[in-house]
């Protein structure tokens, strides 16, 4: 490197000019330093980041659910049910109608319990499960207490 390609070198004894030279250098190494991110820049990064990870959690979860099949049944089927000691089932049409019997656990209410039986929620199966039960206050469900489910319409 020749002293006389630095435009702003003064000439001065050999020990400064390479002190002076050196320094030059250093101070143009510091002022090429990328410029610094900002906030939104930040924020940005963070988003773009977000969504890819969304989407990728996405894609797992419907590839873990992939050939799950529903269990629910149609709420058009009938049920048959013929007593234990009888043998003979009959060819005519069901005369009575299935039902369940259910035991009210803790936080049971008789939506949820509709709920878990029809798989949704049906103001008409919640009255039909009263009328079966003698039940006149909805609230007043006791824990233990066994009720009566009906299985098919009527």
């Amino acid at each position: 490197m020749d002293m006389n390609d630095i435009p702003q070198y003064r000439q001065q004894d050999s020990k400064n000019t390479d002190l002076d030279a050196l320094y030059n250098s250093i101070e143009r190494g510091l002022k090429r330093q990328p410029a610094k991110k900002t906030p939104a820049a930040y924020l940005t990064i963070g988003f773009f980041a977000g969504a890819i990870f969304m989407l990728l959690m996405v894609g797992i979860i419907s590839l873990g659910t992939m050939g799950t099949k529903s269990t629910r049944i149609p709420e058009t089927s009938t049920v048959t049910v013929a007593p234990a000691g009888d043998t003979q089932v009959a060819d005519s049409e069901p005369t009575g109608l299935a039902e369940e019997k259910y035991t009210i656990k803790a936080g049971d209410t008789l939506d949820k319990i509709a709920l878990r039986f029809y798989g949704r929620y049906d103001s008409k199966k919640i009255e039909q499960i009263q009328k079966i039960n003698n039940i006149t206050n909805p609230a007043a469900i006791q824990i233990g207490q066994v009720i009566i489910i009906p299985l098919a319409g009527q």
